[in-house]
């Protein structure tokens, strides 16, 4: 895993992004009503008001209305709903700067 994390890392270098950019969640909003969060480890919590999930470094919050899991499979969460806030949760003590 770590080679894996290595060649990501030179990747991401080679193209002038940050080198943690392979092993962060990548968040695509669609309006106010549907967002796909990619490279999650899974689900924490879990209402129609909030989602929290675990994104290894960091956790993601979707807060909002009405919100439902369009569509789940390993890695990937498509949800939909009034989209009204997004958080990234760091770790105690740990800079949200990356890179």
């Amino acid at each position: 895993m770590k080679a894996k994390a290595g060649f990501i890392e030179q990747a991401a270098n080679n193209l002038g992004i940050p080198g943690q950019t392979g092993t962060l969640p990548s968040v695509f909003i669609t309006g106010c009503r549907e967002i796909q969060i990619e490279r999650h480890r899974g689900l924490l919590d879990f209402s129609h008001r909030q989602v929290d999930l675990s994104c290894g470094q960091v956790a993601v919050r979707v807060r909002g209305e009405g919100l439902t899991i369009a569509g789940m499979c390993k890695g990937d969460i498509r949800l939909r709903g009034k989209i009204q806030a997004v958080e990234f949760i760091y770790p105690e003590g740990e800079n949200a700067e990356m890179g």
